[in-house]
């Protein structure tokens, strides 16, 4: 909903905020102008009073709309209140609405490389990220944080791990993958590397600051053994589900601390998309290694998608399951992380923005239909 094109209720949601504006700005509107630009974005409406008994908000309007937007861009561009402007040069606006003068303060979803934006926060005495939840605004976490800090850096999963060598991945995975890729590619002169440089050249392996051969992120998560990505990253876990609809018991699962299998990414998917094709009466237009996609049947070429992108999107930090139930309604897949750009221009498309660039490569390498490319 848009406060500015009329299509609203008086009522705060995750991208609209109403606020008090009678003796100047609020105090509290950084709070919100940060939370909005680290999360998704939205409308600080600035003339409205909200009932502190019943909640209700009604319309109050603002004395002088003008001054108000001149105090706002003033304290917007001053460091020592606001990190970093993001605003667009129309981004408040002066309307009427039931007769009364109204601001209207459109904050942008901040682009990956300029998050976090902080605000000077008086109790802290220091700056502060905040983000948004539902219809609140909370002080952004560590994890959140560590999210920003990952989704700033450029092909992060791309970095050797300089703890990890070679040893840490499964050899069985490694020549599953890359029987796929001699198949799908025969005449790459990468299939008669070594292993170590076929590591290297699809982006699995990286030489350290003393070039010294490491696993990188990707690789890791890729081939590595699950003991050896849950020592790195703590929280990793797949979790795919065979269940009645409406039940929470399973008839059939595959998770990676099962401790019956490697539990890395590409072992995981060859095998849930084998169980998907199995599951699907239609034909599922992939060949015996659900591998090669057609557009014989858009249902099932889809789920297929679904679980490759979850998987190459994921945030893999401080809560990291990616989790994929089949039940006879429904397929649901989840990841963590965000949305790597606006919403709106995601649903539209054309816009690519990865998370793990690397281990899409990886994955696309041998076929896998990794089409979605905004994040999740």
């Amino acid at each position: 909903m848009s406060f500015l094109d009329g299509n609203y209720q008086l009522q705060e949601s995750q991208r609209l905020e109403f606020k008090e504006a009678l003796v100047g700005l609020p105090d509290d509107i950084w709070e919100t102008y940060s939370a909005f630009a680290n999360t998704e974005g939205g409308e600080i409406v600035l003339g409205a009073h909200q009932d502190k008994e019943s909640g209700e908000i009604s319309l109050t309007g603002v004395a002088d709309a003008e001054a108000l937007i001149d105090a706002f861009w003033n304290d917007v561009r001053n460091p020592t209140k606001v990190e970093r402007d993001i605003m667009l040069a129309d981004g408040v606006s002066a309307v009427t609405r039931n007769g009364l003068s109204i601001v209207v303060v459109t904050v942008p979803r901040a682009e990956r490389g300029d998050k976090p934006v902080r605000v000077y926060d008086k109790r802290k005495k220091q700056m502060v990220a905040w983000v948004r939840r539902g219809t609140g605004d909370k002080r952004a976490s560590e994890g959140d944080l560590s999210l920003m800090a990952y989704d700033r850096t450029s092909s992060a999963d791309r970095k050797a791990l300089d703890h990890y060598g070679l040893d840490a991945l499964c050899p069985e995975t490694i020549a599953r993958y890359r029987a796929l890729f001699a198949a799908l590619k025969p005449q790459s002169p990468w299939v008669t590397d070594s292993d170590e440089d076929f590591l290297y050249h699809i982006g699995a392996a990286a030489r350290d600051s003393k070039s010294t051969v490491r696993t990188t992120r990707a690789g890791l998560l890729a081939f590595g053994y699950e003991y050896e990505i849950t020592s790195y990253l703590p929280q990793y876990l797949l979790d795919y589900r065979e269940q009645a609809a409406g039940s929470d018991r399973w008839s059939d699962r595959v998770y990676s601390m099962s401790g019956d299998w490697s539990g890395n990414i590409i072992d995981f998917y060859l095998t849930v998309s084998q169980k998907l094709k199995n599951h699907f009466k239609a034909p599922f237009g992939t060949d015996e290694f659900g591998m090669s996609h057609s557009p014989r049947n858009p249902i099932t070429e889809a789920a297929n998608e679904a679980v490759a992108n979850a998987l190459i999107h994921a945030y893999y930090g401080d809560s990291c399951t990616v989790k994929v139930v089949l039940t006879d309604e429904k397929l649901e897949v989840s990841n963590p992380g965000n949305l790597l750009v606006d919403r709106d221009v995601a649903i539209a498309g054309g816009v690519s923005e990865t998370r793990n660039p690397t281990l899409m490569r990886i994955l696309s390498f041998i076929g896998a239909s990794c089409c979605v490319p905004t994040g999740c």
